[in-house]
């Protein structure tokens, strides 16, 4: 069985930039977090210079996000603020004298000295320096296995490198760090090194949840920084200043207004919102108490399954575990509240943030059982019931079908407001519906109260498992090709360096060819132009009835190396194309 799947630091970065999701910062911030203030408290002797430290790097880190050159290096990025932070602290403070008392009781020996080797309490005051005047290259790894206690291949994930590739950096980089700290009187040999700095880390005092929690605040709408840490990050990061307002209570939105990450820090809505991530110990439930989702249990219902939440299998953290015995998958979400039916909005993680006329994406991802079908292809549907949100009559039944490539790999789904068809209209092409119900201000996953996920197929032998984990509601800023592009799926089988997105278009435009390109930057920020047609990438429609699926396959796309995928999707016929991200490193 597949491990568990956690984003990496580029993935993470891009989510908080382009999609504005205060969740993948409060990600990065636990993740590198320890590492950061080991840095702060090493320069700094008193802890409360050394908690000031910590949170100016994170408010340098929301106002450079966007601008990091190689996001992969995010944890050599980090100690490089802040080091350069806390020595800026250190200096400034009135108290400096007080706080290096310390460094008279251990001194750094001269380099003419020949000394034994060297202790933690010779090092501690020099190595953050020297570490930080490394190549980048060899800092990152360094950081990553020394610092953060990641294995080399945990490394090797983050960094797209290879395991051999980080195993050379480091130790290339040891003895770089090592004949730096020589010239400073330290002796230390490689292998000394190495554990010494390992001994340290594994011994390291926490990050006080107070103080995660004071940065997970500033960094929420409306969130307050002191006018002492914005002086400490103004300049913090590499290049010029970054902030320049100062003044007790000053508001980070202010503070950084303009910045890539400004939407975290201003009142607006999120952009992503957990619908569900199966993270708890027990499968969710409604507010009748029945398990959300639950087998459908009207007219053409499907087969059983027992659902369980997995912790060994999944995209992060926990998922979803849904074990057929018979039939066909028909699992569905219904918000029923007893007395009346609720919408799905109810059941976001945070019913309080969701804003009306925000969310045009649905994202999940899916794990299908082998397929019987001779492509490896899995067709699903997902029904949906759309009701007026201010009252009255008149539900409307749609659906959505998407295919999934039984891989043994998770693939991610995103489906935007085009339905397939609508109950009662006898056929395909209903068209983008942004808004069904005719309301002003409603969308159509404002409207939306119930809906099913179903496998249209029965699979290759029973029992069979699916999976299903991190559903959420987006919103794409970007203008995409709603009208012509729907129900994308991207999966990536490592191994073999294979790329498969499939994705669906109108019945009508059977002789409109769809081009498929590729980059490794966001495609909208870059255009259509820059983006590299991917080898294979003209598609042509497959005509036959109620066949609108469209399937691109290919172990040719360059990805060594790479962290993020960026496929775009683009009929001849048209002005505009969709985007799907693919992941291509795993921690």
């Amino acid at each position: 069985m597949a491990t568990a799947v956690s984003p990496t630091d580029a993935e993470l970065l891009e989510r908080f930039v382009r999609r504005q999701d205060l969740t993948a910062f409060e990600a990065l911030l636990r993740r590198h977090g320890p590492m950061v203030y080991q840095v702060c408290q090493r320069v700094l002797y008193q802890s409360q210079d050394a908690e000031d430290a910590f949170q100016a790097t994170f408010v340098v880190l929301v106002k450079k996000a966007a601008t990091i050159s190689q996001p992969e290096m995010l944890g050599g990025w980090l100690h490089g603020v802040a080091q350069r932070i806390a020595m800026k602290a250190r200096g400034k403070s009135a108290q400096r004298q007080a706080r290096e008392q310390p460094l008279a009781d251990c001194p750094v020996p001269d380099a003419g000295e020949a000394p034994a080797e060297a202790t933690w309490s010779d090092l501690r005051p020099v190595l953050d320096e020297e570490l930080n005047r490394l190549p980048e290259k060899y800092r990152a790894p360094l950081v990553l296995c020394y610092l953060e206690g990641k294995t080399n291949d945990q490394a090797a994930a983050q960094l797209g490198w290879s395991r051999g590739k980080v195993a050379g950096k480091l130790s290339r980089g040891r003895e770089l760090l090592r004949g730096r700290l020589a010239r400073r009187g330290l002796s230390l040999s490689s292998v000394a090194l190495g554990a010494l700095l390992l001994q340290q880390t594994a011994h390291a005092a926490p990050v006080p949840a107070a103080l995660t929690g004071a940065v997970l605040q500033a960094s929420a709408p409306g969130g307050l920084v002191s006018a002492k840490i914005t002086a400490l990050a103004e300049g913090g990061g590499q290049g010029p200043a970054l902030l320049s307002i100062k003044g007790l209570g000053v508001l980070i939105a202010v503070a950084l207004a303009g910045s890539a990450a400004y939407f975290m820090l201003n009142r607006g809505p999120e952009p992503v919102l957990a619908f569900q991530h199966f993270d708890g110990l027990a499968v969710p439930t409604n507010r009748a108490g029945e398990e959300y989702p639950r087998a459908f249990d009207e007219g053409n219902a499907g087969g059983p399954f027992a659902s369980s939440i997995d912790g060994s299998d999944a995209v992060a953290g926990k998922s979803l575990r849904m074990r057929l015995t018979a039939g066909f998958l028909k699992a569905q979400f219904d918000p029923n509240e007893l007395k009346r039916r609720g919408f799905t909005r109810d059941y976001v993680a945070r019913p309080e943030a969701w804003r009306f006329d925000t969310y045009n994406r649905l994202r999940f991802w899916i794990k299908a059982p082998p397929a019987a079908r001779p492509d490896g292809l899995v067709q699903f549907g997902v029904g949906t019931y759309i009701s007026p949100v201010q009252g009255g009559t008149g539900r409307t039944a749609f659906f959505h079908l998407f295919q999934v490539a039984a891989t043994g790999h998770w693939s991610q789904v995103v489906l935007n407001m085009h339905p397939h068809w609508r109950d009662g209209h006898g056929g395909p092409d209903v068209g983008h519906q942004p808004r069904p119900t005719g309301e002003a201000g409603v969308n159509y996953f404002d409207a939306l109260q119930r809906f099913f996920l179903e496998a249209r197929s029965a699979p290759a032998s029973y029992p069979a498992d699916y999976g299903l984990d991190e559903m959420e509601f987006v919103r794409e800023t970007y203008p995409e090709n709603d009208e012509q592009v729907y129900g994308i799926t991207a999966t990536y089988v490592p191994e073999a360096s294979r790329v498969i997105v499939t994705w669906n278009r109108p019945s009508r435009e059977d002789t409109v060819v769809h081009e498929v390109r590729y980059a490794f930057r966001n495609i909208h920020e870059i255009g259509w132009e820059a983006a590299q047609p991917a080898p294979g990438g003209n598609i042509k429609p497959t005509v036959r009835p109620d066949a609108t699926g469209m399937h691109y396959d290919s172990s040719a796309l360059p990805v060594q190396g790479q962290s993020l995928l960026y496929i775009a999707l683009k009929p001849e016929n048209a002005r505009r194309f969709s985007q799907v991200t693919i992941r291509l490193t795993r921690n």
